[in-house]
């Protein structure tokens, strides 16, 4: 009885071998193509060209990924000779049972619904954002009149309104650049509404540019803060940095008296594995990661000739770091954040 039992165990999974192929190495390759998947996240604004494409490919990459993962589990399901419930898990060893088959279908549809969600998420956000600019920040900046007494006082001649301003204004310009950036990434030609709304807060820097002019009279550069040559060189070394792209500029000014120390502590989550249990449950486990930065900064300002051969006022921040991510430039000057602000005469430079 016993021989007749290996036997037939034999010849059954004799026939599986020449239907399938070896079930156990299919699966196994399955697993690690979900494990390979990088899982795409909603982005949030701004997102770069490089972000919204790395977004894209994320996302089909995963979702081809699921799709075969999903279509071989189906061919093999139906015919495969699995044990139930094996002891152990098949990273201690154990051959994959039943139970790993439906987790890994489970895994496999779980990627393609968040690699879907991840892009339709960040578009969907990104055009609520677009949708209420309409009501809120437009309208404030149609309104913004220089004959208007709070308006000349709060948004014109206040010391640091104009930078708070163009400030804001970025801010609303990288909401339709990163829907632009997401449809480029995805082979769509960039919307009309998207193409408007970037030239509508275009016409609104240049007015709020020209009204400022008939508000404080005429442009200047601000007043130093401080002369030192050390800093004056340091700022002169990255304007002419080819990488930053800054081109001609004026003379410079600290709008700082020293150089600051900043310290910030950046974290995220790494998922380095996922357990989905039958019931459809996902347990997330990894690791944290964090990094510590550490920075001297100090700001600037120069005019900037632009391609028209006008000049606007910029506010620079130059930093120093000497600890962050990978990514992070170490032990040497660089630009951080920059701000176009005023139209400026160059016979106002002094």
């Amino acid at each position: 009885a016993l021989r007749q039992a290996l036997s037939a165990e034999y010849q059954r999974a004799r026939a599986q071998l020449d239907t399938l192929g070896d079930v156990q190495a299919i699966l196994a390759n399955v697993e690690a193509s979900l494990r390979a998947s990088t899982v795409p996240q909603m982005l949030w604004r701004p997102v770069t060209d490089a972000e919204a494409a790395a977004l894209v490919g994320a996302r089909d990459d995963t979702t081809r990924r699921a799709n075969d993962a999903i279509a071989e589990l189906r061919r093999i399901a139906p015919l495969a000779y699995l044990d139930k419930n094996n002891p152990g898990t098949v990273q201690q060893g154990a051959l994959y049972d039943q139970s790993d088959l439906n987790r890994l279908f489970q895994w496999a549809q779980a990627n393609l619904a968040q690699s879907s969600a991840a892009y339709a998420q960040t578009v969907e956000q990104l055009n609520r954002e677009l949708a209420a600019q309409a009501d809120g920040e437009l309208a404030y900046f149609y309104a913004l009149d220089p004959d208007t007494p709070a308006d000349r006082m709060n948004a014109f001649l206040q010391e640091g309104a104009d930078l708070r301003i163009y400030a804001r204004l970025d801010q609303m310009m990288s909401v339709p650049n990163s829907l632009a950036a997401v449809q480029r990434a995805n082979g769509e030609p960039v919307a009309l509404n998207v193409r408007a709304r970037i030239e509508e807060i275009t016409t609104l820097r240049a007015m709020y540019a020209e009204n400022r002019l008939r508000a404080v009279g005429d442009s200047r550069l601000p007043t130093a803060a401080s002369d030192d040559a050390a800093r004056l060189q340091i700022a002169e070394t990255i304007l002419a940095n080819p990488d930053y792209g800054f081109g001609e500029h004026g003379p410079v000014v600290l709008t700082t008296p020293r150089i600051d120390t900043r310290t910030k502590t950046v974290s995220r989550e790494t998922i380095k594995d996922v357990d989905i249990s039958l019931s459809g449950d996902i347990t997330w486990s990894g690791t944290r990661e964090s990094w510590d930065y550490e920075w001297d900064e100090f700001k600037f300002a120069t005019p900037l000739k632009h391609d028209n051969g006008e000049w606007y006022v910029w506010w620079i921040t130059a930093k120093y770091f000497r600890s962050g991510a990978s990514t992070t430039p170490l032990n040497r000057w660089v630009s951080g954040a920059s701000t176009q602000g005023d139209l400026i005469p160059e016979a106002n430079f002094r």
